[in-house]
Formats: C-alpha cells, sequence, structure tokens
C-alpha cells in the first residue's frame, strides 16, 4: 500500500502499489479489507495500473478497467 486517503464525504480510499485503487466507502472499512483478502487471489488478471476496485457493496465488489487495459483469458 503506498497511501491511504479520506475524501471530503468520508470515504477512504487505497492505493496499492501497483497503482490499482481500492475503494473502501465511509462505513465497514474492515469488512471491505477482508473481502479484498479474499478475493485478491481470485482476480489478479485485472490488478493493472489504473483498475479500480470499488469494495463498498456489502455482497460484492465492482472493477473498473482502465481504458487501454486488456484481461488475458487462461
Amino acid at each position: 500500500m503506498t497511501s491511504l486517503q479520506e475524501d471530503r464525504r468520508g470515504g477512504w480510499r487505497c492505493i496499492l502499489s501497483n497503482q490499482v485503487r481500492l475503494l473502501l466507502g465511509s462505513e465497514n472499512i474492515l469488512p471491505a479489507l477482508k473481502r479484498w483478502v479474499a478475493i485478491a487471489p481470485q482476480v489478479k488478471e485485472y490488478l493493472v495500473p489504473g483498475a479500480t476496485m470499488d469494495l463498498r457493496y456489502t455482497n460484492g465488489f465492482a472493477v473498473a478497467m482502465p481504458a487501454a487495459a486488456t484481461v488475458s483469458s487462461q
């Protein structure tokens, strides 16, 4: 992790060393981080620089890929 920031609305964002952003929200941050630890190995192909992982959902997550990113199928 290279930074942890709080925005004006109280939402937390984490920037990883590979420039992936994690959106953690303003509430239930610990469950969001636990979800990240559980899913990170399964979504590693999406962890390209500039990708955003939105962990603010209670039952899942969303991934926003940068415009130029491609994902290889394995």
